[in-house]
């Protein structure tokens, strides 16, 4: 008899109420012993413990799987943006255009625009004050232009003060006049001043210079100049010369004057030439001069 079916005849006894052989083995060698073993509970049966089927077939082993080969990941998933595609920069979405800038960019594309508005403002301040000051020399140039010949134009247009001549013209001689008189009038070779006088440390233009015993080529010249209205006066150096010397004089320290006095000497040249080619035979080809005391 197998161990399963002994076990298995216990059980069913034991489930009757009656005591199994190994109850009464035990009870036995306790008795032997002088122990006593714990009365036996018919009324209680005992779990029932299921046996194992005898014919179980073992359970087929696992066999283990070789381990898979790791895949290669996409560039996307390597750079860790979880796999998605970075958007374009620019994309034509319908009607409208997305741009689409990272944090560098955005501060790349702020920077830019402005650098480009303060360029922007630099170019247009520089035109307007390079504009500015073009025009406010013009205006200035034109405002004294028109001051100083209104001056002379209105001093021109006056009736004369003869009361300042007067004693001379008592003194001058019957069916004549006094030499300066006559001189500064153009009457005469030998005109010496300009009306308002020369002014120091102001620069004229010496029209031409002519050698003694010549006093009538300069006062030819200087009608020349006066039917064109440039005003000459005629003096002598002390070398015995003779000089043609424009009445009106500039500050050449003022720019607008400087101007002037340079298209003074422009207008005398040009005159200059054409008296020359007329059979003149002077060029009047003058130069600036600065007066440095009361008188030549």
């Amino acid at each position: 008899m197998s161990g399963n079916e002994e076990r298995a005849r216990g059980i069913a006894a034991r489930a009757k109420g009656r005591a199994t052989l190994f109850e009464v083995l035990r009870d036995r060698e306790s008795a032997l012993r002088g122990t006593k073993h714990p009365p036996r509970r018919s009324e209680e049966p005992e779990p029932q413990v299921a046996a194992p089927p005898v014919d179980a077939a073992p359970l087929p082993k696992r066999v283990a799987e070789p381990p898979r080969e790791a895949e290669p990941l996409s560039p996307a998933v390597a750079q860790g943006d979880g796999g998605a595609s970075a958007p374009p920069l620019i994309e034509l979405d319908d009607d409208r255009i997305r741009v689409s800038l990272t944090s560098v960019g955005c501060a790349f594309v702020v920077f830019v625009f402005a650098m480009s508005v303060f360029a922007g403002f630099k170019v247009g301040w520089h035109r307007g004050h390079d504009a500015g000051a073009v025009d406010g020399y013009e205006l200035g140039r034109a405002s004294y232009v028109a001051e100083v010949h209104g001056d002379i134009e209105l001093a021109r247009s006056e009736r004369p003060a003869t009361d300042v001549i007067g004693s001379l013209l008592e003194q001058a001689p019957a069916g004549g006049a006094p030499a300066d008189a006559v001189g500064a009038t153009g009457g005469s070779a030998t005109a010496a001043e300009p009306p308002g006088g020369w002014i120091r440390d102001y620069t004229y233009i010496v029209v031409q210079e002519f050698l003694s015993g010549n006093e009538s080529d300069a006062e030819n010249a200087r009608r020349h100049l006066a039917e064109f209205g440039i005003d000459a006066a005629i003096t002598e150096t002390d070398r015995g010369t003779t000089q043609l010397i424009t009445t009106q004089g500039y500050n050449r320290n003022d720019p607008t004057q400087r101007q002037l006095a340079d298209q003074m000497l422009s207008r005398i040249h040009e005159l200059g030439a054409e008296y020359y080619a007329s059979g003149g035979g002077y060029k009047l080809e003058g130069y600036f001069k600065t007066l440095k005391g009361d008188a030549w």
